[in-house]
């Protein structure tokens, strides 16, 4: 691995793995890669797992993309329930919000 190899592994979140080449992109003029938006999603996942109070489910932006290519509902559980969303023995409703686009 040299100094500046763009494969370089820099963060790791659970199953998320950041490497160098996807923090480029948060230079100015550039998309940021699927893998930061994937990374902060992760990143409040994991923050709101807490024993008390309420749990915050955040999905990557491949779920949207999976769901609008019509995947089977079974096949979203499998990709998605673990770790987006982990069980929660408080969980009374889940609130669901629309976002217009």
């Amino acid at each position: 691995m040299t100094l500046h190899d763009n494969s370089e592994e820099l963060v790791k979140m659970g199953k998320c793995v950041v490497m160098r080449h996807h923090l480029w992109t948060l230079n100015p003029g550039h998309m940021p890669h699927e893998k930061i938006f994937e990374m902060f999603a992760m990143r409040l996942t994991l923050a709101s797992q807490r024993p008390e109070g309420t749990k915050f489910w955040c999905f990557p932006p491949s779920f949207a993309d999976d769901y609008r290519r019509g995947h089977r509902f079974e096949r979203l559980v499998r990709a998605y329930k673990e770790p987006w969303m982990p069980t929660s023995k408080l969980l009374k409703h889940v609130k669901e919000i629309h976002i217009s686009s």
